[in-house]
C-alpha cells in the first residue's frame, strides 16, 4: 500500500497460490497489476503469463500478454524476451514477424536462456 512494487508482487503471489492467506484470484491480479504497472519486471512477466495462459481466472488475451512480456523484455528479462519472441513467431497478440521473433530470441539466447538457444539452433539461427 506504500508503493513498493516488489512487495506488491510478493503479496500477489501469496493470493495467487493461497500461501498464508486464502487463495483469491481477484486480489492476486490487483496486486500483480500494481506491481507490473509500477515497473517491477517480475510482476510484468507474471501478469503476461496470467493473460497468456488464463491464470487467476483471467480470460486469455494474447495482446495483453505480449504487452507485459515486452515491457519485461525491454528491461532485459531473458524469459520475457523469449516469450515475446515466441509471440511474434506465432503471431499471438501481435502481427507475425520472423524478424521481430528472432530479434527477441537472440537477446534471450545471448543471456544464456536455454529454450531460446535451442529454438534458434533448430531454426539454424545464430545469436
Amino acid at each position: 500500500e506504500n508503493g513498493d512494487s516488489q512487495s506488491g508482487y510478493e503479496l500477489a503471489a501469496y493470493y495467487k497460490h493461497g500461501i498464508g492467506v486464502g487463495k483469491n484470484d481477484s486480489l492476486a491480479v490487483k496486486w500483480l497489476r500494481f506491481s507490473a504497472e509500477s515497473g517491477y519486471v517480475t510482476g510484468q512477466l507474471d501478469l503476461g503469463e496470467c493473460y497468456y495462459n488464463g491464470y487467476c481466472n483471467l480470460t486469455v488475451d494474447y495482446r495483453e500478454a505480449v504487452k507485459w512480456f515486452t515491457k519485461a523484455a525491454e528491461q532485459g528479462n531473458a524469459k520475457a524476451q523469449y516469450l515475446t519472441g515466441r509471440c511474434y513467431g506465432h503471431g499471438k497478440g501481435v502481427k507475425q514477424s520472423d524478424e521481430e521473433a528472432f530479434k527477441w530470441l537472440r537477446l534471450a539466447a545471448r543471456q544464456g536462456y536455454k529454450p531460446a538457444q535451442e529454438l534458434l539452433q533448430r531454426n539454424k539461427q545464430t545469436w
